[in-house]
């Protein structure tokens, strides 16, 4: 039924989820107000920037926090603390090793990228320049990132699903 125990268990955790992926969502909709603001193609910049900045995200982070959910979810089911610091730990690291090139790629290979991929036709000198400002922007915070979906699966498998919530919300 709706209103079951175990109905209960599935229903918290995903409105909390809900809940942090709407203030992400927030985020980045005053991201584009503030770009608005700034300059009419202010969105337009950060969009395409962010297209490059989601490649070693998605390929590393994302790939790298699915993996890790299961193995913390047995860890901390089984009682074994040290495995599942172990494994957060490793994560961590391994993410580090993998984003921090790409984030400094991102900034000294960014100017060229922006201007092969979109350095052409209607895309003037300006808006690639202000592009490639925006993916510097992008690259600074592409190492915190892999943190935070590295971090989020080990809360979750602790079961404590506030915390991310609360983090996402600030």
């Amino acid at each position: 039924t709706l209103f079951s125990p175990a109905m209960r268990l599935v229903v918290r955790p995903f409105l909390f989820a809900i809940i942090g992926v709407s203030a992400v969502q927030l985020n980045s909709t005053i991201d584009a107000i503030f770009a608005r603001f700034a300059s009419l193609e202010g969105p337009a910049h950060l969009w395409y920037a962010i297209r490059l900045q989601q490649v070693p995200l998605a390929l590393f982070g994302v790939a790298i926090a699915s993996a890790l959910l299961p193995p913390l979810s047995r860890a901390m089911e089984a009682g074994d603390l040290d495995r599942y610091k172990s494994l957060v730990r490793f994560a961590l690291k391994r993410g580090f090793a993998l984003v921090f090139p790409c984030a400094v790629g991102l900034i000294v290979l960014g100017p060229s990228g922006v201007n092969l991929l979109y350095g052409h036709g209607h895309f003037s000198q300006e808006a690639t320049y202000e592009t490639i400002l925006c993916l510097w922007g992008y690259g600074m915070g592409l190492v915190p990132m892999i943190f935070i979906l590295i971090l989020a699966p080990a809360f979750y498998a602790k079961k404590e699903v506030v915390i991310p919530m609360k983090a996402s919300v600030i």
